[in-house]
């Protein structure tokens, strides 16, 4: 007997043995164990979920002699004839896609079926059919002889004429978990034989993106190429030109780092290895995916991943050291240097120059900004010295910079001393590590007014998001503090200096204070 494929030998025969599907697979069996069978029907979903598989295993069940529960036997002499059949006609509507071939498909359907109850009609990618032939099908779907049962199978429901879906039943086919089709391989491998690894199999099941049938295809290939071999993880990437999720921590503790030889060094061995730089990133984008979920997730997230306890072990660890805003911040950016890599044609420099361009994490951005400042929260959280950025060395001799302006000094006696703000700052970020901000900006003050004065806009942007929220609570700690209400105000240098005076009057203590600043202590 000639040698058959996985997901030919393993397809589908009742409705029980479709996976992650039941909803579907109980409306199914149910209507046919009552009778209360539809003309038309709709499956809709991704490749490889189970639409053709169930047309096939519905219209043996609904001519069945003898089913079992709402399934087909799979004894009688109907359910074994199969897709032999003459009462079940599978229609390839990529090919049969012309208006005369509905016509013979409505010259048919008058014939009643030779034996058993109904004639099955399974159109498989019907979104492929001419809007000529869409019209062809839509009177016979409107009024179908009774022993005519028509099944629509697509991929891309939204290219069916609304006419046509109003007059199916339809279900729409998720996507198999990765939990789901790695233990429908650890099964199948069992029976087959086949000795395999389980983080292998999971490598597999999260490689097929939902669908069973690109999961088998792949175990078959690696079962082809690996004969009579245990297939690991390490054969699995080999097979798939895929990389080692341990090359994805490694890759992102460099970035966190900003080590950019390290960085090259990575590269260098990727490329010598002639791994797709495209499935690299995409690969990467979903391992820091799955690192954001543990972010904000905790260990609830762990439903939504399937990795061994080695890789969680790394991911934890990963989660300890950064922060959503960082994380999510490089899964934006990666998304955009792989979108770039498509239509390139020096893909090795683009690469290179876009992890490096990482690695310095200048980007001017709302978000750059949110994950560099993130970045330093957390080295202050372990306790990390922060040490000045370094100077780029330059071939050309610098020149003297131009003298700042002097700041012009509030007037009127301060309302709040710098000993005051230092110990105010100090219990705003006890409570929220996100006012690290505040460390960022210097503070005046006159006799009515606080001024926390930034040297980029982006600061006093992160003050007044959320109708001000944060620029309320300084103000609510401030009011406790020197016992009164005053106005505080978040701007920019520029506008600090423009602001119209208020009451003239001698400087005080306090407000020399309050321009020079104070130490802030974190515990």
């Amino acid at each position: 007997m000639a040698y058959l494929a996985l997901y030919r030998k393993w397809r589908p025969k009742t409705f029980s043995e479709v996976v992650g599907q039941d909803p579907i697979m109980t409306a199914l069996k149910n209507q046919i164990k009552s009778g209360r069978i539809g003309h038309a029907y709709l499956f809709c979903g991704t490749r490889g979920t189970g639409k053709t598989s169930t047309a096939k295993i519905f219209a043996r069940a609904v001519n069945c002699l003898h089913p079992v529960d709402g399934d087909p036997c799979n004894e009688c002499e109907l359910c074994l004839e199969g897709e032999s059949d003459f009462n079940i006609l599978e229609i390839d509507a990529a090919s049969n896609n012309g208006v005369d071939n509905i016509r013979d498909l409505r010259e048919e359907v008058r014939y009643a079926p030779a034996r058993g109850k109904y004639k099955i009609y399974i159109i498989d990618e019907v979104h492929m059919l001419s809007p000529s032939a869409f019209n062809a099908l839509l009177k016979t779907l409107e009024e179908p002889p009774a022993h005519v049962i028509f099944i629509l199978a697509t991929t891309e429901p939204h290219k069916i004429l609304p006419t046509i879906l109003s007059r199916c039943q339809r279900y729409d086919f998720r996507r198999i978990s990765t939990r789901d089709i790695t233990n429908q391989l650890i099964k199948l491998s069992a029976e087959e034989g086949i000795e395999a690894d389980e983080d292998a199999l999971a490598y597999i099941a999260d490689a097929a993106d939902g669908a069973m049938r690109d999961a088998l295809s792949i175990l078959d290939q690696c079962s082809a190429f690996y004969m009579d071999q245990r297939i690991t993880l390490e054969k699995v990437l080999d097979v798939l030109g895929a990389t080692d999720r341990q090359l994805f921590l490694r890759m992102t503790r460099v970035l966190l780092g900003r080590d950019r030889v390290a960085c090259l060094k990575e590269l260098e061995e990727l490329f010598t290895s002639g791994r797709d730089t495209s499935r690299f990133l995409l690969d990467w984008i979903s391992y820091l995916r799955n690192a954001l979920l543990l972010q904000m997730m905790g260990e609830e997230a762990l439903s939504f991943i399937v990795l061994p306890d080695s890789e969680l072990a790394g991911l934890r660890e990963l989660c300890a050291q950064t922060g959503a805003d960082t994380i999510s911040y490089y899964i934006e950016e990666l998304a955009r240097l792989e979108l770039s890599l498509r239509s390139a044609t020096e893909k090795r420099i683009l690469l290179e120059v876009g992890l490096l361009r990482l690695c310095r994490l200048d980007d001017p951005s709302s978000q750059g900004m949110l994950a560099r400042l993130e970045q330093v929260e957390q080295k202050v959280a372990r306790g990390v010295p922060i040490a000045p950025p370094k100077k780029e060395p330059s071939a050309l001799k610098p020149k003297k910079p131009a003298a700042k302006p002097k700041e012009p000094a509030p007037t009127g006696p301060a309302c709040l001393s710098a000993q005051q703000w230092a110990e105010i700052k100090q219990q705003l970020m006890q409570e929220n590590r996100g006012y690290y901000i505040l460390n960022l900006m210097k503070m005046h003050s006159d006799a009515e007014t606080v001024y926390l004065v930034s040297d980029r806009s982006v600061y006093r942007d992160q003050l007044l998001q959320r109708n001000q929220e944060k620029l309320q609570d300084v103000a609510a700690h401030i009011r406790t503090a020197i016992g009164r209400d005053v106005a505080v105000k978040a701007i920019t240098q520029e506008e600090y200096s423009v602001r119209p005076s208020t009451d003239q009057g001698d400087d005080g203590l306090d407000s020399l204070l309050a321009q020079i600043g104070g130490p802030v202590h974190i515990e």
